[in-house]
């Protein structure tokens, strides 16, 4: 017997056998780096639309895109967009050390390529969890990107922290020393519930995540780098001065002290604080219609001209009243 939630499953599944997107790997040289990197391409090839996708700390581009169902294909098909994702590490390869600076170059490189590959006006960018953070190092050093969407990236659990000191004295200790570490093991102490059953029992299993590239190991030097970035996020985002859309899971335990601190559709300057009910921090990499179908906030967000055009959110605050 079906139950109302099976058959909105099915429901929202149905749309995926008139999804006509096609999927390519392409390489981009550079002198620092090999990026390996995949394209969704909508059907509709005149688009000059294109959105960049940026994934998290330990995962790959496949968390994102992959041959079959997942965010990228969402919003190519919603959007009519051309959207890609490099690998930050994975099967990227890096001729210099990795840091998160590097990430960020890497975004730079492929938006460039992205767009004069074909020919985008319209690019977005979509930063997932520790992605957030380096998306927002990414735009504080070029200009291609007309507005971004972030979700989980947790801002009022490391504000508390660095107000109480703890994180500047653990940072500045951890990165004393030269060592490597493993988080593997602190996963479920770190993340929701649903988020660390998705990852063992989907992602670490099925081929098509190719998580054999995930990296659990972080070296000492990338404490104080990542330290250099998140101080500064939401003044880098308002500095940028382009519309910046927040995204939070109501269910996502990196980021309750966040969604608590910051109400649903509350504007700040340049940014939208929005709440996805229903969501952990691992949605975005799940692979069926019905769960990514959560982030329609972000397609109406990156289909609205009038953001675009004025530059500004202060001018369409009854915005998030029709999402």
């Amino acid at each position: 017997m079906f139950t109302s939630i099976s058959i909105l499953h099915f429901i929202f599944n149905q749309k995926l056998c008139c999804i006509t997107v096609s999927h390519e790997e392409i390489e981009i040289l550079d002198k620092n780096f090999h990026i390996k990197a995949s394209i969704k391409i909508p059907e509709d090839e005149t688009s000059d639309t294109g959105i960049i996708l940026v994934h998290g700390a330990i995962i790959n581009r496949q968390s994102l895109i992959r041959v079959d169902y997942s965010l990228a294909e969402y919003l190519c098909d919603e959007l009519n967009a051309f959207v890609i994702v490099p690998d930050l590490q994975g099967e990227t390869t890096h001729r210099k050390d990795i840091s998160f600076q590097s990430f960020s170059d890497i975004i730079n490189i492929t938006t460039k390529h992205f767009a004069e590959t074909y020919d985008l006006e319209n690019i977005a960018g979509f930063g997932h969890s520790m992605g957030c953070f380096v998306l927002a190092q990414s735009i504080k050093k070029h200009d291609i990107i007309d507005k971004i969407v972030t979700y989980g990236g947790p801002i009022r659990e490391l504000e508390i922290t660095r107000q109480r000191g703890f994180l500047d004295y653990l940072i500045r200790y951890l990165s004393e020393y030269d060592y490597s570490l493993n988080i593997r093991n602190l996963m479920r102490y770190i993340f929701d519930k649903e988020t660390c059953d998705y990852l063992d029992d989907v992602m670490l299993k099925e081929e098509v995540y190719c998580s054999e590239n995930y990296n659990y190991v972080f070296e000492s030097s990338m404490f104080l780098d990542f330290k250099n970035i998140v101080d500064d996020y939401i003044e880098i985002i308002k500095i940028w001065d382009k519309p910046a859309l927040l995204l939070f899971g109501t269910e996502d335990g990196v980021t309750k002290k966040t969604l608590n601190h910051y109400a649903d559709n509350t504007i700040e300057d340049n940014l939208i604080f929005k709440h996805i009910r229903g969501a952990s921090h691992i949605t975005p990499c799940m692979n069926s219609r019905y769960q990514l179908s959560k982030f329609e906030p972000a397609v109406k967000f990156i289909k609205n001209k009038q953001f675009s055009e004025n530059n500004t959110i202060s001018t369409c605050l009854n915005w998030p009243d029709k999402i």
